[in-house]
């Protein structure tokens, strides 16, 4: 089918509107230290206390992005799956690193949900020759873009979602169909370059979900067996995906700046997905309402 998306500048203009919102719940802090009395006077308050909180949260940032880069990066050496290496992944061995370090797929593969045994089933029918080549198909293409693309991207500028130059990733051997979808793909492109790859995750989708105002593109209606639920819609378009979180990077940093507080550009959308991941939480309960299978009135 051909999934209906609204208008970008529909969507954008809801994130531009509610990211004051989720702005001073994450963060605590009013812009400019105002506050508007009862009677609709402006007033200046202290706010020093909160700018301190800011600025201590944003390190507190800057470390998770580096830990869970840092405890990643060195998996997915493409040294390790050059076969003239002496050093190269065994096919097994490399099967279970996948199987574990990354969130994504060490989750789907624990989890009690019963919705999750069809990947668990293909899982295991999947060799590690098949996981290894398709990694490393993505790793290849991946470094070609960053080191021949990647910088002509101005992420400051990026009017159109083919400013992104993500077009690679469309290819047929950047997927290994029921094993490495756009979700777990994601995280392997966010922790490793953290600078130029969204994730894509439940909880990004779900965040995006509640800062547009609950837009329907970001999730699907299934039913089954007399029961119903609503869940992220995973073949979300990840180019797209990404589009509206380098937006709104944009206005985080716009708003940081009126604070004399810089972004590392390194950790560009690992900002983002810790801003997400919060606006997650805050949601958290209702996302899960939904997400739950429920019986169907007749």
């Amino acid at each position: 089918m051909t999934w209906e998306y609204s208008d970008l500048k529909e969507i954008k203009k809801k994130i531009e509107d509610n990211f004051p919102i989720y702005w001073k719940e994450v963060f605590g802090i009013v812009n400019k230290g105002e506050v508007v009395l009862p009677n609709g006077i402006r007033v200046t308050k202290d706010n020093s206390k909160e700018v301190k909180i800011l600025k201590a949260t944003i390190n507190k940032w800057n470390k998770e992005i580096d830990k869970y880069q840092e405890e990643f990066v060195d998996y997915f050496d493409l040294e390790l799956f050059n076969e003239d290496n002496d050093e190269v992944y065994e096919f097994q061995e490399f099967k279970d690193i996948f199987a574990t370090k990354l969130w994504t797929v060490k989750g789907a593969l624990r989890t009690p949900d019963p919705d999750l045994d069809l990947y668990k089933s293909k899982f295991q029918q999947t060799t590690g020759a098949q996981i290894f080549n398709t990694v490393r198909e993505i790793l290849l293409e991946t470094d070609n873009y960053m080191r021949n693309v990647a910088e002509k991207v101005n992420f400051k500028r990026v009017k159109t979602i083919q400013d992104l130059k993500l077009d690679f990733l469309d290819e047929e051997n950047m997927f290994l169909p029921g094993i490495i979808g756009l979700g777990i793909r994601s995280e392997l492109l966010h922790r490793i370059y953290p600078s130029h790859f969204a994730i894509m995750t439940r909880r990004s989708g779900w965040a995006m979900y509640y800062l547009t105002d609950e837009s329907e593109e970001f999730v699907i209606d299934e039913e089954q067996d007399g029961k119903a639920r609503t869940s992220f819609y995973w073949e979300y378009e990840y180019d797209r995906f990404t589009y509206l979180c380098n937006f709104l990077c944009n206005l985080l940093e716009e708003n940081l700046n009126k604070y004399n507080i810089t972004l590392n550009q390194q950790k560009r959308f690992g900002y983002i997905n810790l801003f997400l991941n919060e606006i997650f939480q805050q949601n958290k309960e209702k996302a899960d309402f939904l997400t739950k299978w429920k019986l169907v009135r007749a």
